[in-house]
């Protein structure tokens, strides 16, 4: 099944799988309109069972050896990062999440996921605030955003840009950062500055979401690396050695 928009027709055209693996095409005229779909019964309910094992969506990345791949989540994959990042974080229906990646990148996972389970509302950044760092402060503060997650570079610009003073963003109660090592100057400048904000690094794979985490207690000192932290509930992990034999296990 794939759901697209009239906008989207050539690309459909030019797309290998046409005709392969897809048997319904949602939103374009070539399938199913989004006229047909809205005239359906708001009660309709779709014969489709599903269980925790099924496949619910792909995340993409660049991996390790640079060649980009798709990893295929299961519901119970999403569930649980919902459920862990909601119960070891404190975070309810009273939060803002802030949301500024595409839905193929693992970021976008805590506003889609752990949002809805919570009964919290998710801010979508637009392409324009990603672009423009002034738009994307203005948006943390007039939405008054209580929870934000992105890579470092995000929150980088906005303070090579002069957009973040002391005290700035009195509402962010959490800031969780991914996908890149946060350089410790930047870091420090950010904590001094914003106080009030408790700042989490997260770490894992594609294929887990996230799988680690370390709280930060104080901004960093030097230009020690801040470290990827301890594997956080529901989680088995094993460590090697030089020689890639286990030294130890836990799960």
């Amino acid at each position: 099944v794939v759901v697209t928009n009239h906008s989207q027709t050539k690309n459909w055209a030019r797309s290998q799988v046409q005709g392969k693996v897809v048997e319904h095409l949602i939103g374009s005229e070539e399938g199913i309109s989004w006229a047909e779909v809205f005239s359906e019964p708001a009660t309709f309910t779709p014969p489709i069972r599903q269980v925790e094992n099924d496949l619910a969506y792909l995340m993409y990345t660049s991996g390790s050896t640079g060649q980009p791949k798709g990893i295929m989540h299961t519901h119970a994959s999403g569930l649980a990062f919902a459920r862990l990042t909601a119960g070891t974080f404190g975070l309810t229906a009273a939060d803002r999440f802030g949301n500024h990646a595409p839905i193929y990148f693992d970021v976008s996972t805590l506003g889609l996921f752990t949002a809805p389970l919570v009964g919290a509302s998710t801010v979508i950044a637009t392409d324009g605030h990603t672009i423009f760092p002034a738009s994307m402060r203005n948006l943390i503060e007039q939405e008054r955003l209580t929870v934000w997650y992105s890579v470092p570079l995000a929150l980088i610009q906005l303070l090579n840009a002069g957009l973040i003073e002391a005290g700035e963003f009195p509402d962010l109660r959490w800031l969780f950062y991914a996908g890149e090592p946060f350089a410790p100057k930047y870091l420090r400048q950010l904590m001094q500055r914003m106080p009030h904000t408790r700042v989490s690094n997260w770490y894992g794979p594609a294929e887990t979401n996230v799988c680690t985490y370390h709280n930060l207690s104080a901004p960093p000192e030097g230009e020690t690396q801040v470290p990827i932290g301890k594997t956080w509930g529901n989680t088995d992990y094993l460590l090697l050695d030089a020689d890639g034999k286990p030294t130890y296990q836990e799960g």
